[in-house]
This record gives structure tokens, sequence and C-alpha cells, in this order.
């Protein structure tokens, strides 16, 4: 054994800056922080603790600015959280997370799809292969996708692009302001 021991063991290792990650608390811990604050009959019985407590958290939330209040959802975010609509930060409104990986993936194969089986397919089952296309083509638009090609795309995708559509129509007839 050596008396060589690096004044810092951790001298050489590297980190990147992208792996450094900001302190946070948790949402649960500042909940539960939230609540604990709150409890007047635990101030009263415990006035040093709760000091302690309370100093510590205001420290930590100066700290990481975060907040002990409850962020506001405006009720037309509420509307969309509950009906799965969430919007990007450009105004677009993403596809759901199954529908955009299997377009993707269609996307990337770049095979593109028989047509005219695909218009057989749509009328056999009922629906206006025209419609269904613009539908889907809308629903692209709308997730700032338009990129897609919608001849690589399967009819499977396509209907459920369409149906999309249509859940965006209802939802934007009945969203509140």
């Amino acid at each position: 054994m050596t008396d060589e021991t690096p004044a810092n063991p951790f001298a050489n290792l590297e980190t990147p800056p992208s792996a450094i990650q900001p302190p946070r608390l948790s949402d649960s811990a500042i909940a539960a922080y939230r609540e604990m604050l709150a409890d007047k009959e635990f101030e009263n019985r415990h006035p040093q603790q709760f000091t302690a407590i309370r100093d510590s958290v205001a420290a930590a939330l100066a700290e990481t600015g975060q907040s002990l209040e409850t962020p506001i959802e405006t009720l037309a975010q509420a509307y969309d959280r509950r009906r799965g609509i969430i919007s990007g930060a450009d105004g677009s409104t993403q596809l759901p997370t199954f529908l955009h990986e299997i377009v993707q993936g269609e996307t990337e194969a770049g095979k593109p799809q028989d047509a005219a089986a695909i218009s057989d397919l749509l009328a056999r089952a009922g629906k206006d292969p025209a419609e269904v296309l613009s539908s889907a083509r809308s629903a692209l638009e709308r997730a700032k996708l338009s990129n897609i090609k919608l001849e690589n795309l399967s009819v499977t995708s396509l209907t459920q692009l369409a149906v999309w559509h249509r859940h965006l129509t209802l939802h934007d007839a009945s969203r509140p302001k």
C-alpha cells in the first residue's frame, strides 16, 4: 500500500456536461412538504422542528428555482390533458405516441403501398377513401409532420390518422376558450 493517495480521487473522472442535471426536489417531495408545512397542529406542537423544516425547504426551493405553489392549469389545458391532446411548443398537436411510432416506422421503411388495394379495403369497410386520405393528411399537418408521404402508410395507419383527426375536430368544437 502506498502513501501516494491523490488529493481528489475523482479528479480523473470526466462527466460530460450534458450528464450533469441541476438539483431538483421531486414533485412528491414538494407535495409532502406542502402538506407538512400546512399542518398547524405540527407547527404548534413542534415549533423548532417546524421552523427548521420550513427554512430548509425554503433554502432548497430557492436553490432549485422551484416553488411550493401548485401550478395552476387553465381550463383549456385541463380539458386537453383529459382528452389526450398534447400541444407542442411549436403549436403542433402531437400524435399519440403509438401512432407516431407506427407512422415513423412505415415512413422510414419507404415502401409505397398499393393505392388501389388501399382504396378497395377502405371502400369495403364503408369508408370514403378520399375522405380518409384528407383526414389523415390533416392530422399529419396538425402534428407538423407534413413531410410524411401518405403513399408509404398502411391502410391501418391511414384509418387511425383519420380517427385521430375526427377526435381533434370534435375536441376543437367543444374545447373551452
